[in-house]
């Protein structure tokens, strides 16, 4: 038996968009935050085809995926 977290019928950048509302939208309901959180921007390196590969210039790691992480103290 496989878990799918979609439809199996669905396509490409469907798949995981559904998966990224259903995280979101469990993140809001059972993550309470402190009083002291940063947002901080990652690049996690990546050469191959994807439509969601970035290019930055300034970085060391210049092309991949750009990812944004919630931190707390």
């Amino acid at each position: 038996m496989l878990l799918h977290p979609c439809d199996v019928k669905d396509k490409g950048a469907d798949k995981f968009n559904k998966l990224i509302e259903k995280v979101m939208k469990n993140c809001a309901r059972y993550y309470y935050t402190s009083s002291y959180i940063i947002i901080d921007e990652r690049i996690i390196s990546f050469r191959g085809k994807q439509e969601y590969i970035i290019y930055n210039a300034q970085q060391p790691s210049k092309y991949g995926f750009c990812s944004y992480i919630l931190t707390e103290s």
